[in-house]
């Protein structure tokens, strides 16, 4: 679990697969729920409404940069910035 500055909404892990919930009645949003990808360790960044967490995609540990919003409208695709072969 880790809240957004705001203290509204949280990224958390289910199960190796990473939400962000917001604290109030708005609906949550699947940000990694690849059934062949562990994601795990999810980090809000700081305040421009980012989220990370490490990913196994590809058969090798990496950090994975994405929008709190999910990959809808204005949101934007996840990044895989880096593994542990270097950064992407």
């Amino acid at each position: 679990l880790s809240c957004d500055y705001t203290g509204l909404a949280s990224v958390i892990e289910v199960r190796c697969t990473v939400h962000w919930l917001t604290h109030r009645d708005r609906p949550a949003r699947a940000l990694a729920v690849d059934p062949d990808v562990r994601a795990r360790m999810p980090r809000v960044l700081g305040r421009d409404g980012k989220v990370v967490w490490v990913s196994d995609s590809g058969g090798v540990d990496g950090l994975v940069v994405a929008p709190a919003e999910g990959a809808e409208p204005g949101g934007g695709p996840a990044t895989e910035v880096a593994t542990d072969e270097g950064a992407v």
